[in-house]
């Protein structure tokens, strides 16, 4: 080691994923889940967006009567600098917490049974969020966050 090595810029050290499901998957395994109050960041993967309408929904893990829970976040699109796809792995940040919340196994049942999905009359009361930033399928360990795209 050379005596002026310290002023050499670090390296960062990184866990790859192959996919962003796979990163949706090691967070819902190894972060806290999260909590839907207002302002709270929440990792989620886009399940659905309407680039007509710039509206989306995030799958995410939520701690809801104290119990794990995948449910739907409705977030905003059109607001974002880089273009937000079916698929990517985010952060979202809850502008407003819904008084319902839709659970994610139950619109998937609907979508594969081809049956008429119940409650979505109710979208209005869903929780709000809003994509502060779209994440790599890198894990950097030191910080122990997702590198930001």
């Amino acid at each position: 080691m050379a005596f002026f090595d310290f002023l050499k810029p670090k390296k960062k050290v990184t866990l790859p994923f192959k996919s962003n499901e796979d990163c949706y998957e090691y967070s819902k395994k190894f972060f806290s889940p999260a909590i839907l109050k207002k302002n709270h960041l929440v990792l989620g993967i886009v399940y659905l967006v309407r680039p007509d309408t710039k509206i989306g929904l995030v799958k995410c893990t939520a701690n809801i009567d104290n119990e794990l829970k995948e449910v739907l976040i409705l977030i905003n699109v059109g607001h974002f600098k880089h273009p937000i796809n079916e698929g990517d792995f985010v952060y979202v940040r809850i502008v407003e917490p819904g008084k319902l919340y839709f659970e994610f196994k139950v619109l998937e049942n609907a979508i594969n049974t081809q049956t008429k999905i119940v409650g979505m009359e109710n979208l209005k009361y869903a929780t709000v969020g809003r994509v502060v930033q779209k994440l790599t399928t890198e894990l950097d360990l030191k910080s122990g966050q997702f590198v930001p795209f």
